[in-house]
């Protein structure tokens, strides 16, 4: 497996974690922004640890690995969108 993506991944959450820790107080959405990235981490445990199922043939553990990293890349845009009126 491309290790480069794993590390990506890895590299994605935690960016993605020091986003959320030094966000603007308050960020709508944070708790559920914060849900998800947990989600995120037991998603990366998982596939580090091999504990994926694996459905059908075609299933790619790198594909999952790079959902974990567009998924975190996420949650940073979420941190660093600008206030709109109602929140100021």
């Amino acid at each position: 497996m491309g290790t480069s993506v794993r590390a990506r991944a890895h590299a994605a959450v935690t960016a993605a974690r020091n986003d959320l820790l030094w966000a603007r107080s308050p960020l709508p959405g944070r708790f559920a922004l914060e849900a998800r990235l947990n989600a995120l981490g037991d998603r990366l445990r998982e596939l580090d640890a091999g504990r994926v199922e694996l459905v059908e043939d075609g299933d790619d553990v790198i594909e999952w690995y790079r959902e974990v990293e567009a998924g975190a890349a996420e949650v940073c845009d979420a941190t660093s969108l600008p206030l709109s009126y109602g929140d100021r």
